[in-house]
């Protein structure tokens, strides 16, 4: 039972030689020629050594040659520094960002060739900062910001789109409000069927079991609306613990992929590897109809939201698309205390499309003017339409 486990990798050690963790490459898998492979780090405050790490534990050979170990001093942020740092911005977005050339989005060359002055003459740090926002900012992707200890630098563009819900005119139709939440709103609407407003993905622990338990409470209901249209992301693993309550059995319902700096080939991607929506073993498969409700405010963890929602045959999406965002940000330490986040994957649908700025298209779409939503909500009211429409059907009234 062996896997792919070898790497090179970077061990910062204390005075007293304790490990202050491991810094590693992406893993080298199957049979490559030759190819450069790159690991670097902030050192740590107190580490006073490092150790170059060539590992392999399993069967195979893995060679290397050329084995070269460079320090730069970050402080004074001098020319030396400056350089050192946008050229490790560079190269770790080479090697992980999924999107150069990505329809219209700049290619990687012409990016930092024509920012790499700038930055190098940069007069400070806050400087050197700033022109790193403004060449981040041509991507034009919202899990791309710069985290610093006075707060978030973001590069990503506002939503240019207007809403697309008026909360207080559904909350009118509420028979009953069973759960109530800063994340969260679960209610009996007075046609009998069970409503759910989720708002965000990354709900804490302690709301999560009380959204998942008032869930249980709309038992009564021949239907469920679940609205997540003002949700903007948050964790996978949350969201699929809310699609998993509806799954009788385990589904595809995306596919995701990687840049590949081990493969060899400038720009190579990773094989689309399949993203699976698991059922809820506690629960028993809920299989009544359901509406959700989306818009192009719902991004990242919601569009894979989305996608799970699409995948089990009981659920019709309803709205508009959703914005266009692949996310799955991770982090990289470009100064110290200051730490870069940007998209690793490319989140495929199961017909093999990127979502990045097409978004989530839905079942069922509809685009009423925003004059609409003065009074009422159109895209709700479309909804309760249709629910009551297939129960009117169901029960042969």
């Amino acid at each position: 039972l062996q896997f792919s486990n070898s790497n090179a990798a970077l061990s910062f050690r204390t005075r007293k030689g304790k490990s202050l963790g491991l810094i590693s490459t992406s893993t080298v898998e199957g049979s490559v020629d030759w190819v450069d492979i790159t690991v670097q780090a902030i050192a740590p405050e107190n580490a006073v050594s490092v150790r170059v790490v060539l590992f392999l534990s399993m069967s195979g050979s893995l060679w290397f040659d050329d084995i070269r170990l460079s320090i730069v001093p970050t402080h004074p942020f001098d020319p030396a520094a400056r350089i050192a740092t946008f050229e490790a911005l560079a190269l770790h977005l080479k090697n992980t960002y999924p999107f150069f050339g990505f329809k219209k989005k700049p290619g990687a060359k012409d990016l930092f060739t024509r920012f790499r002055k700038p930055a190098v003459q940069a007069t400070d740090q806050d400087q050197f900062l700033q022109v790193c926002k403004e060449m981040l900012g041509e991507l034009k992707d919202i899990h791309i910001f710069l985290q610093t200890p006075d707060g978030a630098i973001h590069t990503g563009p506002p939503n240019p789109h207007p809403i697309n819900w008026n909360l207080p005119a559904i909350d009118k139709t509420f028979k009953k409000k069973i759960s109530d939440g800063p994340s969260h709103v679960v209610a009996m609407l007075r046609a009998g069927i069970g409503y759910v407003r989720i708002g965000s993905f990354a709900l804490p622990d302690a709301e999560l079991r009380q959204l998942d338990s008032a869930m249980n409470k709309l038992a009564d209901a021949h239907s469920l609306v679940i609205d997540v249209r003002t949700n903007g992301g948050g964790s996978e693993l949350r969201a699929g613990l809310i699609a998993g309550r509806f799954a009788k059995e385990p589904v595809v319902y995306a596919r995701s992929r990687y840049r590949n700096p081990l493969a060899g080939t400038p720009g190579a991607m990773s094989s689309p590897a399949p993203r699976w929506l698991e059922p809820r073993k506690d629960q028993t498969p809920d299989e009544r109809p359901i509406v959700v409700l989306q818009g192009p405010f719902c991004a990242s963890t919601t569009e894979s939201f989305l996608l799970m929602m699409k995948a089990l045959p009981t659920v019709t999406t309803f709205g508009l698309p959703s914005r266009g965002s692949s996310g799955n940000p991770r982090g990289m330490a470009l100064l110290p205390g200051v730490t870069l986040y940007s998209s690793t994957w490319q989140n495929l649908n199961l017909e093999g499309q990127c979502i990045e700025d097409v978004g989530v298209q839905p079942d069922h779409g509809f685009k009423p003017p925003i004059s609409a939503y003065r009074s009422e909500d159109p895209i709700f009211q479309k909804a309760i339409e249709l629910l009551t429409a297939k129960e009117r059907a169901r029960s042969g009234r």
